[in-house]
């Protein structure tokens, strides 16, 4: 034992007895330092990239939660445009409901905003309907800060398992300055009249504008009617195409001379060689003259070449014609460039007189009166028509029955509708 401390204590001399070099500090110190700056880049990247999505994860959530959401249930109302905006989250959620007194809901679930319409997509469910056995009705409109939206046309479906009517109602464009609006109207079940009113705040993050907005400016005459196509604006959910018939004098004389004239003119908007799906059209007359729109698919992106083809014009004038006839007579008269030939009068066993004529298929004539002996009576019913084809077009036979028999006839013609057709193209550039 003793050997071993005294060992011990020989080894401890020695190496309190050893001295450090002088630059030992100097180059332990630099090693330390070094090895400091291999870590903390990594430490500091590490630390940095943490805090950066941590702030732009917190700033955004909001956000990446609102564009991630769809309007759920109405696929089977939705066009394949409207489906594919909706599965991209355009559409702004709303999940706001009334309950009427009779315990019917109403939910006003989502709308979609763009330049040419507001679309807003409402249920109502009545939990007591059995086997579709259910009885409502209502007119909404949209109320902004200075006025009243009215609904332009809508598409729904009732499921008759959920007892449900799921609708899409297309409204007219919002103003720019509208952010607070009310879903609002009348509600009707079973002759019990309730006023609603949902207010609802528009999201501007998702109103998705226009891709195109521009002028047409292209005035044709189309058989002595003027066409004038305005302007043309395409958006993500529709293509609405804008134009007038006719002018402000045109009004006037009807007024004047009490002759009515409601032209429709019909064509295709074609997009890079395709014909695009019509949505629907409208008219109105105002101090500017007829009104006229057309609504179409949404145009395709990358959109190189637009065309307008007219195709026919449909005129339905207001006339005042009586045209002498006799039976065992034929006749042919011509109204507003229109042939018609009375081919066969002839009474009927039930007391009717009944007047066959011949027409172009799309000519017709309203409010037609046969007047006999005198006294004017209204057409009862058409009936036997026939169809046969010529060079030029098809035409049909018909026979027109008036109660009642006598010996002078005359015919009364009050409104003629026809149709004539073309095809004119108008190239639309694109800017």
């Amino acid at each position: 034992m003793k050997e071993i401390e005294d060992l011990l204590r020989e080894k401890k001399e020695e190496l309190e007895a050893l001295e450090m070099p002088e630059d030992m500090e100097e180059r332990l110190s630099q090693i330390l330092d070094k090895e400091k700056r291999k870590r903390f880049p990594r430490q500091r990247i590490a630390i940095v990239a943490c805090l950066i999505i941590t702030i732009l994860f917190s700033y955004n959530y909001e956000v990446l939660a609102d564009y991630g959401k769809k309007i759920l249930g109405y696929d089977t109302v939705m066009s394949q445009t409207l489906q594919d905006l909706n599965e991209l989250g355009k559409g702004q959620e709303i999940g706001k409901k009334v309950t009427f007194k009779n315990e019917v809901e109403l939910t006003l679930d989502g709308i979609m905003v763009d330049d040419n319409q507001l679309l807003v997509f409402y249920r109502i469910r009545d939990p007591r309907a059995k086997d579709g056995d259910t009885s409502f009705s209502m007119i909404p409109t949209i109320r902004g800060l200075f006025k009243e939206y009215t609904p332009s046309s809508g598409q729904g479906e009732f499921k008759e398992d959920q007892h449900e009517l799921i609708m899409v109602h297309s409204f007219e464009p919002l103003d720019f300055y509208e952010q607070n609006l009310k879903f609002q109207g009348n509600f009707e079940s079973n002759g019990q009249f309730e006023e609603f009113s949902i207010p609802f705040s528009l999201d501007r993050r998702k109103a998705m504008g226009h891709s195109i907005k521009q002028k047409i400016n292209k005035k044709i005459n189309l058989d002595n009617q003027e066409v004038y196509l305005k302007n043309i604006i395409a958006t993500e959910t529709q293509t609405l195409v804008k134009g007038s018939l006719g002018s402000p004098l045109d009004l006037f004389r009807e007024q004047l001379l009490g002759e009515q004239v409601r032209p429709e003119i019909n064509f295709n908007l074609i997009a890079d060689g395709k014909i695009m799906e019509p949505l629907g059209s409208g008219l109105s007359t105002s101090m500017k003259g007829i009104e006229v729109e057309h609504r179409f698919d949404a145009l395709p992106k990358n959109l190189k070449e637009l065309k307008l083809q007219i195709k026919n014009l449909r005129v339905d004038k207001k006339i005042d014609e009586i045209v002498e006839i006799k039976r065992g007579e034929k006749k042919k008269i011509e109204i507003e460039g229109q042939k018609i030939e009375i081919l066969h009068i002839e009474n009927s066993i039930e007391g009717r007189t009944e007047v066959t004529i011949e027409s172009q298929e799309d000519v017709l004539l309203p409010g037609i009166e046969l007047i006999i002996d005198g006294q004017a009576t209204q057409l009862e019913m058409t009936h036997s028509e026939e169809y046969r084809k010529t060079n030029q077009a098809i035409v049909k036979k018909r026979i027109l029955s008036f109660k009642g028999t006598g010996e002078e006839l005359q015919l009364k013609l009050k409104h003629i509708h026809y149709e004539k057709e073309f095809n004119e193209i108008i190239d639309i550039p694109i800017r």
